[in-house]
């Protein structure tokens, strides 16, 4: 849906502006003029990923729904979509961003309000699904019938590598816009990352009659501008 994360981009017009001037003095970096010397590109990276200059990358988009329905404490993960495997390092090492933007709801009811939001949405790292799952050429994203759940890569302790991006609120009684937490650079989910992983989006719910439903979601990703 094109107003998912449309309040994030608001009025680009300063922001433009402010990345226009950025690119144009890292360009001079580089270059150098005649009275200094051009700067080594290790260093005008350093300065740019300092500066969180990043330019946006193409949206991943969920064409389906999904719902994850709790009938007890159990935790309900479903795998609703995911981006493409990342297929170089350098493009893991140049990643600056991700963010989940989703229409959803959950059950509409709360019985005990005091107790908190059990549905939830998670971003976690995926093995790569072989070529039996993997996407079509051209689809941006992937779909799901199945959990996912075996496809969650582990820490070395053991910990599945998923971390929460945000909770359906009590109140909220109908679908509504809701935008995921930043996941930058400095986040552990990105120092786990290897060549051929995916980051999967995953609708979550627990205790009896919670549901987590998405409606429509976009992961936006950045990378740091070189």
């Amino acid at each position: 849906s094109d107003e998912l994360g449309h309040e994030q981009q608001g009025d680009r017009s300063g922001e433009d502006e402010l990345y226009v001037w950025f690119r144009t003095l890292i360009q001079h970096l580089i270059r150098g003029t005649p009275t200094r010397p051009a700067l080594p590109i290790e260093i005008v990276r350093e300065i740019s990923r300092l500066s969180h200059l990043t330019v946006p990358l193409e949206d991943v988009n969920a064409s389906t729904q999904i719902t994850a329905h709790a009938y007890s404490q159990q935790v309900v993960r479903r795998l609703w979509f995911e981006t493409k495997p990342f297929e170089s390092l350098a493009f893991i090492n140049n990643l600056a961003t991700l963010q989940l933007f989703t229409y959803c709801e959950h059950q509409g009811w709360v019985s005990m309000p005091d107790h908190g939001s059990w549905s939830w949405f998670e971003l976690a790292i995926l093995k790569n699904a072989g070529p039996n799952q993997a996407p079509e050429p051209g689809d941006s994203a992937q779909e799901h019938k199945s959990s996912g759940m075996e496809r969650i890569k582990a820490h070395e302790d053991g910990r599945p590598l998923r971390w929460v991006s945000h909770r359906i609120p009590v109140p909220q009684k109908g679908p509504a816009h809701l935008d995921g937490s930043l996941f930058d650079a400095e986040h552990e989910l990105f120092s786990f990352l290897e060549v051929g992983d995916s980051v999967g989006v995953f609708a979550c719910a627990q205790f009896g009659a919670w549901r987590c439903k998405g409606l429509e979601g976009v992961l936006k990703l950045e990378k740091f501008y070189e």
